[in-house]
């Protein structure tokens, strides 16, 4: 029984994660794309943000 549960250990940790190197290169992988995801959410937020008072402004001319 004991066997069992060596190997059944084994198992789950090489199917749960990768070598050590190959996990690391996997986390900053996902970190540089949750880094690109940010920083083209920011700037299209600011160029949404500039439209928009852009507009705002323009009615606010034509109402003048």
């Amino acid at each position: 029984m004991s066997q069992f549960n060596h190997i059944d250990i084994n198992t789950i940790w090489d199917n749960s994660f990768f070598e050590q190197g190959e996990y690391l290169a996997d986390k900053e992988i996902e970190r540089f794309r949750q880094f690109c995801i940010l920083f083209y959410w920011y700037f299209f937020n600011l160029i949404l943000n500039t439209l928009n008072v852009k507009l705002t402004r323009s009615c606010q001319e034509n109402r003048n």
